[in-house]
């Protein structure tokens, strides 16, 4: 338990560490196969979405057009645009989750 040596750290952070898989034992997520069933459920993630649309549909598009009318300096516009324009994808899907999840709460209780 590395965290248990310093006295400064949290409770929660004081837990042990996942031992390796065994008979009986599931496999600690990183130690897991890559692939199977839960790769698509993993590949859906609202981060990994929000981070491969940055990439593919803002920066490179943005990139590319940054270079041929700005040069060098288009590619570092693109950069910071690409990442102002995912900031406000991500509140906005972030926002809509939210209230999805207060109406199906508000519905529960009712």
């Amino acid at each position: 338990m590395y965290a248990a040596s310093f006295p400064w750290t949290a409770p929660s952070m004081k837990r042990a560490l996942p031992r390796a898989s065994g008979p009986g034992r599931p496999r600690p997520p990183l130690l897991r196969p890559a692939g199977g069933p839960g790769l698509l459920k993993e590949l859906c993630r609202p981060g990994v979405v929000i981070s491969v649309t940055r990439i593919m549909a803002l920066y490179v598009p943005l990139a590319w057009m940054g270079r041929e009318w700005f040069g060098v300096a288009g590619i570092f516009g693109a950069f910071a645009l690409a990442n102002v324009l995912t900031g406000v994808l991500g509140y906005f899907w972030a926002r809509a989750k939210a209230h999805r999840l207060c109406e199906a709460e508000a519905a529960r209780a009712a």
